[in-house]
């Protein structure tokens, strides 16, 4: 029962908290195989000391885990014998699933490790950008083996991370962090993380709004629109020139490369491929992009095929917004949606070790629900 539960959630502790998703983020991003070994240790270590809390997993979260298991070890002949690396998901992704669960718990502890991590990348970037200089395009040097465009999306991964968090756990929004990471992604050039931040902002700067009494929300509503009406006004053409100049923006939404990856793909999809997984061979995605499909979708298709893919995508369906209050369902799945926009034109999840914090965010949202259904909602 609840009790049950309850008794054995587990107590793993902020700085654990904090220092599992540091080591899980700079082994990803830094491509380092000992930091990703030692990531890996102190994943294992999280799991397998706490394998009684796992036992209490009940209803959907149970139900999904299972179907995901199923649907991957179903797959894994086929996928092994097309990309080897399928093993290795095989393995990471039930590890950081259970993490995922265990982590969330405590939603709290959860909430101010996502926030000192956030600061921490933010930070780190600000002052690389302080020594740098903001022109010729910095982040393109930031992270061996990493485009700005990566650098950008797992921040602005983080951020939605800790933006969903902070509001299910605190009712806060976190608008100076989400301004931050717009200004990084607008140094960082890219369309797909320019536009899912500037969305993180709009989202985050409604739920600020959403928190206030009516009075003072109307008076920032008018005072926010009426300054930056001014503002747009006042400096229209440096602000259009800006972005023409400075972001992928100005050149339109039509991405040709990805395009072509896109209709590479599909063009590769028959009766029995639809259901199994394309293979890359032949495609631009093997002879121009070394075998990255700059999207997250028809990496996870071509890795453990469609079934796969669907029972990722219902994790935030099935543990979301029954019953969750109108405010918080709207936030979360606003949230949810630009994570997903964003893994759409970059590689950052389905499967990778970043899908760490697609299960977070889908476990916070179940977490939040039963609060609310037991009274206990801050």
């Amino acid at each position: 029962g609840e009790s049950m539960t309850h008794a054995l959630a587990p107590r793993i502790g902020t700085a654990v908290t904090t220092l599992f998703m540091l080591l899980l983020v700079t082994s990803f991003a830094t491509r380092s195989a000992w930091l990703f070994a030692l990531y890996a240790g102190v994943a294992l270590a999280i799991v397998l000391t706490h394998v009684r809390p796992l036992s209490t997993m009940r209803g959907r979260d149970r139900l999904l885990v299972v179907t995901l298991a199923v649907t991957m070890t179903a797959m894994l002949p086929i996928s092994a014998l097309r990309n080897g690396s399928a093993i290795v998901y095989y393995v990471a992704t039930p590890v950081a699933l259970a993490a995922a669960w265990l982590l969330t718990r405590d939603l709290e502890g959860y909430c101010v490790a996502s926030k000192r991590l956030l600061l921490l990348a933010q930070s780190v970037i600000l002052v690389y950008l302080a020594y740098s200089g903001p022109d010729d395009f910095p982040l393109e040097n930031l992270l061996p083996e990493s485009s700005s465009n990566g650098v950008t999306s797992y921040l602005v991964l983080l951020q939605s991370n800790y933006a969903l968090a902070s509001f299910l756990g605190r009712r806060r929004a976190t608008l100076p962090t989400a301004l931050a990471t717009l200004a990084i992604c607008i140094v960082g050039y890219g369309r797909g993380s320019l536009l899912t931040a500037a969305g993180i902002v709009v989202v985050s700067g409604l739920a600020m709004m959403s928190l206030m009494k009516p009075r003072t929300a109307v008076l920032a509503t008018v005072i926010a629109f009426t300054g930056a009406a001014a503002l747009f006004t006042a400096y229209e053409e440096e602000v259009v020139a800006f972005v023409e100049v400075n972001t992928k923006i100005g050149s339109g939404l039509d991405d040709e490369p990805r395009q072509q990856i896109l209709n590479d793909y599909l063009g590769r999809i028959d009766a029995a491929t639809v259901f199994i997984g394309a293979d890359y061979r032949g495609t631009s995605i093997e002879l121009d992009y070394r075998n990255n499909p700059h999207n997250s979708y028809l990496r996870a298709h071509h890795v453990f095929g469609l079934p796969y893919l669907l029972a990722i995508l219902a994790f935030p369906i099935a543990l979301g917004w029954r019953r969750m209050s109108l405010g918080a369902g709207l936030f979360a799945g606003s949230i949810i949606l630009l994570i997903l926009f964003r893994a759409f034109t970059e590689p950052i999840l389905f499967p990778t070790p970043f899908d760490f914090f697609y299960f977070a965010v889908c476990f916070l949202l179940a977490h939040r629900r039963r609060a609310e259904l037991h009274g206990v909602a801050r």
